[in-house]
């Protein structure tokens, strides 16, 4: 009997993003672990010279808890100061020019999902401080989280599978960054983490 050849899986979202790899020996396996991920993916699997392609969606009870949202007000820690938000698209790469308009109307009223990411912008008071607050907040693990772009993050990036992300500079674009890298890790909630004490 010849030797149990591995075949390699790639599980990619419909934005384009790479969310696994696996290694295993039958495409049952390889549909059972896509369909624990949640949502709809495309999947291509390499068997010797072979490519197989295929798509996967979860079931409705899955899809159902994926919808589950956090209720979430844009608006400005102090109303004197000018201030801006946008929500990224899913297919938002490292551009700060690429920043979707409209931006948030000042109030609005948004319900979140898992992964849902937005960057804004926010002066300081000028009696106190001068210059913006610029960061990324992230819908994760049931809340909205924010980080704040900064050199060690964008160094912890770069070591752990983004140096392609190195180009661009500035506070919008250390944002975008780290909202890419986020969308290409296995666990946001882990990734998010591990960025948060980096």
């Amino acid at each position: 009997m010849s030797a149990v050849k591995l075949l390699k899986a790639s599980l990619v979202n419909a934005a384009g993003c790479v969310f696994d790899e696996l290694e295993t020996t039958s495409i049952k396996a390889v549909k059972e672990w896509a369909r624990g991920r949640g949502g709809k993916y495309h999947v291509s699997v390499m068997r010797g010279e072979e490519i197989i392609t295929f798509s996967v969606r979860t079931t409705s009870k899955t899809i159902a808890a994926e919808e589950e949202t956090v209720s979430f007000v844009a608006k400005p820690g102090d109303s004197r100061c000018s201030w801006w938000s946008v929500q990224l698209p899913a297919e938002i790469e490292l551009n700060s020019e690429k920043i979707p308009a409209p931006y948030l109307r000042n109030g609005a009223d948004l319900e979140l999902k898992e992964g849902d990411m937005l960057v804004t912008s926010e002066a300081k008071h000028h009696r106190k401080n001068r210059g913006y607050d610029v960061y990324l907040s992230v819908c994760v693990g049931g809340e909205v989280k924010h980080i704040f772009p900064a050199m060690q993050r964008k160094t912890f990036i770069k070591a752990n599978g983004g140096k392609y992300l190195m180009h661009e500079s500035g506070d919008v674009a250390g944002c975008v960054r780290m909202a890419v890298w986020l969308r290409r890790q296995p666990s946001i909630t882990i990734a998010f983490e591990q960025l948060l004490q980096a």
